[in-house]
């Protein structure tokens, strides 16, 4: 908490709008019978007024409309209306650090310098809310504003922390990391509302589909709450998630799952199971405990990754030909209506080719194979024969046996194409789908949020790699390319993390990874 020694001297009487906690009660009797007027019955409500003694200032109202509702309406109402547009009010729960600030122009996140050590490119600025918005559409009267926050992403503890200041005549703040804008003091005292609360979620359905090493899991996803996916092997649920920190943004979200939780990748022609379980984003009390409603586990759902494409040659040229045109035919099992091969002469010349075989022209005398990469990238298969010249003068001679052509034993090719740990086949026109641009990193004492850029226009989905100091990439997070930002909150104080970002297309295809973004985050105290 910061210390009354420790508020800058700018902080005048007309800013320390603050007061002591209110008690762990929704409200004294008092003041809920002030507003039976405009609360319904049926909803829970706190006021504070700040200061407490002195005329009012600003005075905050927070309404639970109950523990089925997703939000919380916060009503702020200052005296003075020429003030309406410097009114930030702030909210948060970890002592004297808040975590968004509320004014007319939206909901911001809001981040606290305890140390004065000139992170900030202004000594004062030791509040300072970011350009950084929230959904949440804020309204506002002349003297009046007015929103919903949602519960588990802006409101996730049971009790609030809230301040109010005025920033008119605070110093610009520009940190250099992506926060700016205006900066207070945040007052010494504030006041705790208490009283939200959230049902636990229900128990989510889940449907699957099986693909190429991969396997995809559908569920709709309330905002607020985190889904985590854990695997079943012989009727035993693990118990550490496989997939753990999805989340959603209110709608029917695909997760693809593609490697384990130690970053080897799904093996084909095996059947996973999985259960999901949602936890929403809100902390109560639970006597002593701080506790997060949790879903009952869904029922056990089940889906098959593809097996390996085999490639089987029913016709090729003999071992030993005169003929400088060739005829191959095959059959692809387990390949994709509509998926064609990739098909490579001599190992230098790319072919068109079907789904069922090639034809050759213009071969010269020597050896040649063709060599086909069905379109899972697995393995490739090769047919060999050689071409001589013919004889100088006709003769007659023996037709030659026929000999079955020579098929190499299938080579495993590798997916990693770029060699940082991170599969690619996504090809378009035989290259690599492009790599969306490198995402920025905000961190925190807390989480790391991510900026992301723009993926390939096909891509149906954005993956999240993340490496903890110089060990592998391992898959983090599945979002929507339309979702601009990531944020990362299993991460450790004094860790280093390397994140990069790849565009998946709708067959679950991995294009090229971004370039890697750093981001160190700084060890508390």
């Amino acid at each position: 908490m910061l210390t009354q020694a420790r508020e800058l001297c700018h902080l005048t009487s007309k800013k320390d709008y603050s007061m002591p906690r209110l008690p762990r009660l929704l409200a004294p009797a008092a003041a809920l019978a002030a507003l039976a007027a405009v609360v319904p019955a049926a909803q829970a409500a706190s006021t504070a007024t700040f200061p407490s003694s002195g005329p009012a200032t600003a005075t905050v109202q927070i309404t639970d409309p109950g523990p089925a509702s997703p939000t919380v309406h916060l009503t702020a109402t200052v005296a003075d209306a020429s003030h309406l547009a410097d009114t930030r009010v702030f909210l948060g729960q970890d002592g004297a650090t808040p975590n968004v600030s509320v004014g007319i122009d939206g909901v911001r996140d809001a981040r606290y310098d305890d140390t004065y050590d000139g992170d900030l490119s202004t000594a004062g600025c030791s509040i300072y809310d970011s350009t950084r918005t929230y959904a949440p559409e804020v309204t506002h009267t002349a003297d009046t504003l007015s929103v919903d926050l949602p519960k588990g992403e802006i409101i996730s503890f049971e009790d609030t922390e809230v301040a109010v200041g005025d920033i008119g005549t605070d110093a610009p703040c520009d940190n250099g990391g992506g926060f700016h804008g205006v900066a207070m003091d945040y007052p010494g005292v504030r006041e705790t509302i208490d009283g939200f609360s959230w049902d636990a979620p229900a128990a989510p359905a889940v449907t699957t589909d099986g693909g190429r090493r991969q396997v995809a899991l559908s569920f709709d996803q309330e905002p607020g709450t985190q889904y985590d996916i854990y695997r079943v092997v012989d009727g035993v649920r693990s118990d550490t998630p496989f997939v753990s920190n999805v989340r959603g943004d209110g709608s029917d979200v695909q997760v693809v799952i593609d490697q384990d939780p130690e970053g080897n990748a799904l093996e084909p022609g095996t059947t996973y199971r999985f259960q999901v379980q949602a936890t929403r984003l809100f902390n109560v009390w639970q006597g002593s405990d701080m506790v997060q409603p949790t879903s009952p586990f869904s029922a056990v759902v089940s889906a098959t990754t593809a097996a390996v494409q085999s490639v089987r040659f029913l016709s090729a040229p003999p071992a030993t030909t005169s003929d400088s045109t060739a005829q191959l035919t095959w059959a692809i099992d387990g390949n994709d209506a509509g998926q064609a091969p990739f098909c490579v002469l001599d190992d230098r010349v790319e072919v068109a080719c079907t789904t069922t075989g090639v034809s050759l022209t213009g071969l010269a005398p020597g050896a040649h194979a063709l060599t086909v990469y069905p379109a899972d990238g697995e393995r490739s298969f090769t047919a060999s024969w050689t071409v001589v010249a013919p004889a100088p003068a006709p003769a007659v001679v023996p037709a030659p046996a026929v000999v079955l052509p020579r098929v190499t034993l299938p080579a495993v090719r590798s997916n990693d194409r770029d060699g940082d740990g991170i599969a690619n086949t996504w090809l378009v026109g035989g290259r690599l789908a492009s790599a969306p641009a490198a995402p920025k990193a905000a961190v925190t004492a807390k989480r790391v949020t991510l900026s992301l850029r723009a993926a390939a226009k096909a891509a149906k989905h954005v993956r999240i790699y993340r490496a903890d100091g110089t060990g592998g990439f391992k898959l983090v997070g599945t979002v929507s390319p339309k979702r601009g930002t990531f944020a990362d909150t299993k991460v450790k104080p004094g860790h280093t993390y390397r994140y990069k970002t790849v565009a998946v297309n709708a067959k679950g295809q991995q294009g090229q990874a971004s370039k890697a973004v750093t981001a160190k985050v700084r060890k508390t105290r």
